[in-house]
């Protein structure tokens, strides 16, 4: 178990289509396989979380996005499936994507930094809400 004792900062933002939300599947702690995230990353030294959203976003997705709001802050704290112990503070943005076709697609193939492939797609917030997917991390729901 690894314990870095420091607080992370992130900042997510949700973009809605037609009573879905844009998201990515991610690792569980408990062998879930329905847990969600929604689109976004670490805030680098020196850049606002405002910043951070939009460079995600330019990134991964290959997109620009529009009419970016801040929705607010959430404190997480929790284990990865490997038991290490984490604490994160989050900026929570909404947002549109300036390519209006990427509503149109059923996945948006996305790319880390480091090469690793993954896809967004989206889910029915009303399968979040009524608890078939677990958007992540614990309290994300409330900015739907």
């Amino acid at each position: 178990m690894k314990e870095n004792k420091q607080i992370v900062v992130k900042a997510y933002f949700l973009v809605r289509n037609k009573g879905k939300v844009l998201v990515h599947k991610i690792l569980s702690n408990t062998g879930e396989d329905n847990l969600v995230r929604p689109p976004g990353g670490h805030v680098e030294y020196g850049e606002h979380s405002i910043d951070t959203v939009k460079r995600e976003a330019k990134e991964e997705m290959g997109i620009n996005l529009v009419n970016v709001k801040p929705l607010g802050t959430l404190e997480n704290i929790f284990r990865d499936p490997d038991n290490n112990l984490y604490h994160e503070i989050l900026f929570i943005y909404k947002a549109g994507l300036k390519n209006r076709l990427a509503y149109k697609q059923e996945k948006i193939h996305c790319k880390e930094l480091d090469g690793r492939k993954f896809d967004m797609f989206w889910v029915s917030i009303k399968e979040i809400k009524k608890g078939k997917t677990k958007l992540v991390p614990k309290g994300m729901n409330r900015f739907l």
